[in-house]
């Protein structure tokens, strides 16, 4: 979130954590089913952002890809981005690499 504020990003949080009662644990439930971030800059437009691993960013692809939400999502004029974050160990860094998904 902090990386999209500094480009001038408007940024809402719409992942939800869902408890269930009888539940072991709690799951999370993404807007539409993929986007964990909203976010709106004026120049750019509206969009959602997946995050997730690097090495899990072509399975969200995929996956993202199926739901026919994401269909109706990019045709309404809003945009989704992939983001996979990596922590480089020698360095001691996080690295990201981005894709934005189009119809």
């Amino acid at each position: 979130m902090k990386r999209l504020r500094s480009f001038g990003f408007s940024v809402a949080r719409v992942e939800q954590i869902v408890h269930m009662p009888k539940a072991p644990f709690p799951f999370k439930r993404d807007a539409f089913g993929f986007g964990d971030l909203l976010i709106a800059r004026p120049d750019w437009g509206v969009g959602l952002v997946q995050v997730t691993s690097r090495s899990n960013l072509n399975a969200r692809e995929k996956k993202s890809r199926a739901i026919p939400e994401l269909k109706v999502w990019l045709e309404s004029g809003g945009r989704f981005v992939l983001q996979g974050w990596q922590k480089r160990k020698k360095e001691r860094f996080w690295q990201m690499t981005e894709r934005e998904i189009v119809l």
